[in-house]
């Protein structure tokens, strides 16, 4: 069987495969599943009984990509349940055991070391205060619950967080956050004061005659989170290593994501964030700041930056007065799009597009994959991204790509595929504000497409061709439809034909 749609990008008109997905549906098992056993193993075996077995489970890090995916998040701790009606109560005055049977609040699952976090229930938690995570080896896993998932909130009184941040002197390590909403009130006190986030990760260290003082935070993967609504940003502050940011959708905040030390201090060193969607944020999408080593930005979608105010993309600032160290990145096969103002800057060099004092750029404004080593900006290689016309800064300075090693490089695509990849950012349950931007952000990058056919490929009805061309409308079947995403397949979705 063969299937086609006819499209239409900017690119021209090009051909969009498509598959008829079988649904393969087996029950779980009716013994009694073991729900204090982490899902980390290695025997294949669904031995928690949440349907998901260690290859696929969301506690593993094993099947993430880049550099976090050395992190083994809580593997082999307890498993602490977590009901999100319970709310936020302090451990001590928390009664629950937190187990299958007796559910806990989220603090309480989160007050210790060695522990995997999950949920028994969708729901919204309001947080009072902000939950500190000093220990480690912890996995929040809220793809464990039922729709509608788990929404993490604040009060317009306190706005607390999680906040990473590990005791003094110490290096917290191995940590697994995934499929959670985290839900600022930017949308309704945009008056709120900057220092309200709700997600910060803070290895407050610094680095002295080539040691490493204080506190470090490394190993971590922060996947599929849907985070909105924030005044001030998520932010990678200090001594972080070791992390990935993948398919996360950063959208409708005054400022998404920054990765920043001070003077020169604090070194934030391989770090990989791919797949993500930063949509309708004014600023930081994100903002590179203060000795950045072995970044690789790559196929992220960053979508109609000052969306309310002034804004930009992305931006690497570089005040070597205030003794800031360069930032080393890989930025590749990113999309960058805006249909309003600013579209020069979508990726900002020092503080504004073109030369300025903090990059002593070039005078003129030069070509994605031009190289110019005079500036004082770092090792950047910047190639295949789409960038508006107006763009400036988007040359390399370096030859070719900062090295990537083999087990944290990420599987990517060219820019202009990315729409392919975007309907799975977030978490699994998306709402109608989720979805919202998604659709938008799909609309503005992704194909037209036209129609959707299923045709008799090198066959005697396109003259046994087996190349995708006009020959092929002769082949295509008038009693099949292709299956679209929730319709369920009936026999016009199948062929038994054996060539396609």
């Amino acid at each position: 069987m063969g299937s086609y749609s006819f499209s239409s990008s900017s690119s021209g008109v090009f051909l969009v495969l498509l598959a008829v997905v079988l649904g393969l549906f087996a029950a779980v098992g009716s013994a009694d599943p073991n729900w204090d056993i982490s899902e980390i193993d290695g025997d294949g075996i669904d031995n928690d009984g949440d349907g998901y077995t260690d290859s696929e489970d969301t506690e593993c890090g094993s099947h993430y990509e880049g550099f976090g995916s050395i992190s083994v998040g809580g593997a082999g701790g307890t498993v602490f349940w977590v009901d999100p009606a319970i709310g936020d109560v302090s451990p001590g005055l928390d009664p629950h055991s937190g187990t299958h049977a007796d559910p806990c609040g989220l603090r309480k699952a989160l007050d210790g070391p060695n522990r995997v976090v999950k949920f028994i229930s969708g729901g919204t938690i309001t947080l009072q205060d902000s939950i500190i995570i000093r220990d480690s080896f912890v996995t929040i896993d809220g793809f464990s619950a039922p729709g509608p998932g788990v929404t993490i909130t604040q009060t317009h009184q306190t706005h607390g967080g999680i906040y990473f941040s590990p005791y003094d002197g110490e290096h917290a390590h191995d940590y697994i956050v995934s499929h959670l909403r985290l839900d600022g009130l930017w949308d309704e006190d945009p008056t709120h004061a900057v220092g309200w986030w709700l997600l910060l990760v803070d290895g407050d260290c610094f680095i002295s005659g080539g040691a490493t003082l204080g506190s470090k935070v490394s190993k971590m993967i922060l996947d599929h989170l849907a985070i909105r609504d924030v005044q001030d940003k998520t932010t990678l502050w200090k001594c972080v290593e070791d992390v990935t940011i993948s398919n996360c959708l950063f959208y409708n905040s005054g400022m998404a994501l920054l990765f920043a030390g001070r003077e020169g201090l604090y070194e934030r060193k391989n770090l990989s964030v791919h797949h993500n969607v930063l949509a309708e944020n004014n600023e930081r999408n994100p903002q590179l700041r203060d000795w950045i080593t072995n970044l690789d930005f790559v196929n992220n979608v960053i979508y109609h930056w000052a969306y309310s105010d002034w804004g930009y993309g992305v931006r690497i600032r570089n005040n070597a007065a205030a003794n800031e160290k360069p930032v080393d990145a890989n930025i590749v096969n990113n999309y960058f799009y805006t249909s309003g103002g600013y579209q020069s800057n979508a990726l900002i060099y020092g503080i504004d597009p073109g030369q300025d004092f903090y990059d002593n750029g070039p005078p003129t404004c030069l070509n994605q994959g031009d190289i110019y080593t005079q500036s004082d900006m770092g090792d950047l290689w910047v190639a295949g991204n789409i960038l508006p016309p107006a763009n400036c800064d988007e040359y390399s300075t370096i030859p070719g790509p900062l090295p990537i090693p083999a087990w944290a490089q990420v599987t990517t695509v060219p820019a202009d595929q990315l729409y392919t990849t975007v309907p799975q950012v977030g978490m699994q349950y998306k709402d109608v504000r989720d979805q919202g931007v998604i659709d938008r952000v799909m609309a503005a990058i992704g194909p037209d497409v036209y129609g959707r056919y299923v045709f008799y490929n090198d066959s005697a009805f396109d003259g046994n061709d087996p190349m995708p061309n006009a020959n092929d409308d002769g082949a295509i079947a008038p009693d099949k439809s292709a299956l679209l995403p929730g319709g369920a397949a009936t026999f016009a979705n199948y062929t038994s034909y054996a060539r396609g």
